[in-house]
């Protein structure tokens, strides 16, 4: 695609970095790399990228070139509101089967050796209209010709996972928020740990649909309330003046051998004791 440079003025543009600006350019996005961008980048960084389809991840598909100069990149239009701006409005019941969609997408990604480098919340939008996850900014990402795809896929899920809990503020290690409240119940606080440590031991690391389901029985329990958004659990908190006291959980390892020990292999991920 060759453009010249003053049609970049009329065009709308959608969002901007540390390294580029995108546009909306006829039915496309149009990612435009700066100064910072071109140290980063030549023209046969992402070719191994270029029109890879994806049900998931928005892929560079065509190279741009402005008045013969390579300058970034073309890819398909997406709708969508990053993550930390929409995830708690939306429904747990279309997010949760949002993030079980995801999870296959992206274990199909990782078989095709693509690795998510440089994944961040900023990358990952939220489409209201289609209830599904969009992953944007993959310039960065990497195709290899061979690999592990059991590894590519962990690594690839540990960071799409882990933006999703700092977005839905159930991430481990924050304060403040409704981790601490939530982490203050016994059980919730072990069914977190048994997530965390899979990530580090396990092959495929649990789904935060696991940590969704048990912080929802933690209102239902507590309220009586069958909360449908994390913006309602926020509320129900606020409206009730709970106060974050509690203490971080810190565990050693022989306490985190001890917590393994007490887990079952069941298919319901209830501990055992």
């Amino acid at each position: 695609m060759i453009l010249k440079k003053e049609e970049l003025n009329g065009l709308k543009e959608l969002g901007f970095g540390a390294c580029s600006k995108v546009y909306k350019y006829e039915d496309k996005a149009i990612k435009i790399l700066n100064a910072a961008g071109n140290d980063l980048h030549d023209s046969g960084s992402f070719d191994k990228l270029l029109g890879i389809k994806s049900n998931i991840c928005v892929y560079p598909e065509e190279k741009v070139y402005i008045d013969d100069t390579f300058s970034g990149y073309s890819m398909r239009f997406v709708e969508g509101k990053k993550i930390f701006d929409s995830l708690k409005q939306v429904d747990i019941d279309d997010l949760m089967k949002a993030i079980d969609e995801a999870t296959e997408n992206i274990k199909n990604e990782s078989k095709e050796n693509i690795i998510f480098e440089d994944l961040n919340h900023g990358g990952i939008l939220w489409d209201e209209n289609q209830k599904k996850f969009h992953i944007i900014d993959t310039d960065f990402f990497t195709k290899i010709d061979s690999g592990d795809s059991n590894k590519i896929c962990k690594k690839n899920l540990i960071d799409f996972y882990g933006n999703l809990e700092l977005a839905l503020d159930i991430h481990v290690g924050q304060s403040k928020n409704i981790t601490e409240y939530l982490e203050a119940d016994e059980k919730y606080s072990l069914i977190h740990h048994k997530y965390f440590l899979s990530s580090v031991l396990d092959e495929e690391p649990m789904s935060p649909n696991e940590l969704i389901k048990a912080a929802r029985e933690v209102f239902k329990r507590k309220f009586n309330v069958d909360v449908k958004t994390f913006e309602q659990m926020d509320k129900i908190l606020k409206d009730n003046n709970i106060s974050f006291e509690s203490e971080q959980i810190d565990m050693t390892t022989e306490e985190i051998e001890d917590l393994l020990s007490k887990f079952s292999s069941d298919s319901e991920g209830v501990p055992k004791f």
